[in-house]
């Protein structure tokens, strides 16, 4: 195992930045038939969407050259969190592309990157832990380390136990590093088209379409944020909520533009060129939001991704039983016309999800609710108070990174 104390963590020059894609390209790219043209076209594509940037852990051999082991790409997005009952404006990072080399693997380079991260990111706080040299070497410097979150977030393909066990510093103050906080998906396989490939263009009373994100009221997204913190503070015992919400600019862009680029031509030809990825409900206050993401992954059925939804309860009760047929119509219809055999939904309320299976054995097809073992919602905190006392509120499709 080689010494890691000389090592440090600096933010990636265009070269070591496109070391990093190419990385992730071969791991998770590559065996799904993406082109390396398409997959290096989409990463500045992404790069316009959320305010990203890529760090890499190495060691400065001499003043010109740094020899870099390993690499990660970071998005920093503009957060809630709910504490005392106070809503406060926060900042996060979500991390991805957490690849270590082949030839770089099985020496702790990704636990030493990821325990250097932490003190990159997180504010410097009285309960902070403080860093520690004596193992680790010189803390990062500081025109590397923002040193303004909150929290971070990161989404795990490897399970539950690694990236909780790379702690925030070390002895009895030291904190759990991200602890898995969204890890529910429900699936919806539809029945054979028997004809209507085409879909029914027509929405449910009261619901209009829109191509774009840009298309949401930025006081909509504030207005939803706000409620879905305030609803979870009383479904968990936890003091803190952490919310990586969807007014952070850019994040409702960024799986739409993942997917955007592998739609099928006859998709695009029979919609006109246009998919529809917005759909707003004004008879509700406040109106209810549902953003949807058709995604056509090479080698994997086509997906249509429920990315964000918010559902205003109607004013009568009885109406209730309406507005989940109506989301379900959307969903169904959409799928049609997007050429999507299945439908899929993260860390949905779970009466929605009773309501889809009742509508499922009326209508066909066959629902899926279960616990995921892949792209696992995990958070590590930063701010004030136990990590232990603070929930990770939200989880759906859109933060995922």
């Amino acid at each position: 195992m080689p010494s890691l104390a000389h090592t440090t963590l600096v933010i990636a020059n265009p070269a070591q930045k496109r070391t990093i894609w190419r990385n992730m390209y071969q791991q998770w790219e590559k065996p799904k038939g993406c082109t390396w043209e398409v997959s290096l076209e989409r990463n500045f594509s992404l790069l316009k969407t959320e305010k990203a940037d890529c760090a890499v852990m190495g060691k400065q051999e001499c003043e010109e050259y740094f020899k870099m082991q390993d690499g990660m790409e970071t998005l920093r997005r503009d957060a809630k969190v709910l504490q005392e009952g106070q809503v406060k404006d926060v900042t996060s990072y979500v991390l991805t592309a957490v690849v270590t080399p082949p030839h770089h693997r099985k020496k702790g380079y990704a636990t030493h990157m990821l325990s250097l991260l932490h003190y990159a990111l997180a504010l410097p706080l009285p309960a902070t832990p403080s860093f520690p040299e004596d193992d680790y070497g010189p803390p990062p410097a500081a025109e590397h380390s923002p040193r303004d979150a909150t929290f971070s977030t990161l989404w795990s393909d490897v399970g539950r136990d690694f990236y909780r066990s790379i702690r925030i510093g070390r002895g009895e103050r030291s904190r759990e590093g991200w602890v898995v906080g969204a890890d529910r998906e429900v699936r919806y396989e539809l029945p054979p088209s028997n004809g209507e490939e085409n879909g029914s263009t027509a929405l449910p009373q009261g619901w209009r379409s829109f191509p774009s994100v840009s298309d949401i009221p930025s006081e909509l997204l504030d207005t939803l944020s706000l409620r879905t913190l305030i609803t979870a503070r009383g479904d968990t015992s936890a003091k803190t909520l952490a919310y990586d919400a969807p007014t952070s600019p850019g994040i409702l862009d960024f799986t739409i533009a993942r997917a955007v680029r592998f739609t099928p031509a006859k998709v695009l030809e029979r919609n006109e060129g246009a998919i529809q990825h917005v759909y707003i409900n004004e008879t509700t206050v406040p109106p209810s939001l549902i953003v949807l993401a058709p995604t056509y992954t090479p080698n994997e059925p086509h997906t249509l991704k429920i990315s964000y939804l918010s559902l205003t309860p109607p004013v009568a009760e009885e109406e209730t039983a309406q507005q989940y047929a109506d989301l379900f119509t959307i969903l169904y219809s959409r799928a049609r016309m997007y050429s999507c055999t299945q439908v899929e939904g993260w860390q949905l309320p779970q009466p929605l999800i009773d309501a889809w299976e009742e509508w499922t054995r009326d209508n066909g097809g066959k629902l899926v609710s279960h616990v995921r073992d892949e792209h696992l919602g995990a958070l590590a905190w930063y701010g004030e108070g136990p990590g232990e006392e603070v929930a990770m509120v939200g989880g759906q499709f859109y933060a995922w990174a």
